[in-house]
């Protein structure tokens, strides 16, 4: 994903979603727990893998994605997976039912939608419950 360009005005603020959901096995860091580097702000940026120096959640880097996703407020992370024809929707165990509330179920109903028409699924991810979100 780090290839591609950003959405204009957003960056990551003091965001860490991705440093505690997302698996970085270079730092043998397993997934849902938070990175040991993870300090306040990421205490190897310099020299940090590439898969945490290529990673952008989807609210950096897709433009579909409203302001009102932004992680720490949404208490959700955008992950696609382009690969996989994947996008995927990893929502903090705390706030298990954000992504049943509006304006996010909205969201997510028209994203299934696309995702079908495109040939990719949608998936939201509490924890390690994984549910798929169809298209009606």
């Amino acid at each position: 994903m780090g290839d591609q360009p950003l959405v204009a005005g957003r960056d990551c603020g003091p965001c860490a979603m991705c440093c505690e959901v997302l698996r970085i096995e270079a730092l043998d860091k397993p997934e849902l727990t938070p990175c040991a580097h993870q300090q306040g702000g990421c205490a190897i940026y310099p020299d940090r893998p590439p898969a945490c120096r290529e990673f952008y959640c989807g609210w950096r880097a897709l433009p579909f994605v409203g302001a009102h996703w932004y992680p720490p407020d949404s208490g959700m992370m955008v992950f696609p997976l382009a690969s996989e024809k994947r996008l995927t929707v990893h929502v903090d165990p705390a706030r298990a039912d954000a992504w049943r509330q509006e304006p996010y179920a909205t969201d997510l109903a028209n994203w299934a939608q696309a995702a079908r028409r495109m040939g990719m699924r949608l998936a939201v991810v509490v924890g390690r419950q994984e549910v798929a979100v169809l298209a009606e």
